[in-house]
């Protein structure tokens, strides 16, 4: 069904162009900047990951360089990891702005284009 409040919303938001422009750069501003890190469970992987989804860096123990098939497993599982809590990570910082805003509706946009708050 559609959402005639977020429309309302939007229209609303369109007068304020200036103010929302503004409110958009800040938002990538603190994309860039957001990190994100996971480790795997066995402590011999960690991946930073950028609130732009964008990997900053890996760090493989010398201990899995013998091991290429877990190795592969390992950082494949824990980069999906950070992916993950990075996506869930920029979710709220973009749903915290739309409130802000006075935005009805957004998160729930959001969550259908994979960008929902879990």
């Amino acid at each position: 069904m559609f959402n005639f409040n977020a429309l309302a919303g939007l229209a609303g938001l369109m007068k304020n162009l200036p103010l929302l422009q503004a409110k958009a750069q800040e938002m990538k501003a603190r994309l860039i900047d957001m990190r994100i890190e996971a480790t795997s469970d066995c402590r011999l992987v960690t991946v930073v990951v950028s609130g732009e989804l964008k990997v900053v860096s890996l760090s493989v123990s010398p201990h899995l360089a013998t091991e290429t098939d877990r190795m592969e497993i390992v950082v494949r599982e824990t980069t999906n990891i950070a992916l993950i809590q990075a996506r869930e990570a920029a979710a709220k910082e973009v749903a915290a702005l739309a409130e802000g805003l006075g935005v009805p509706g957004l998160p729930q946009v959001m969550s259908k284009f994979g960008m929902g708050i879990n």
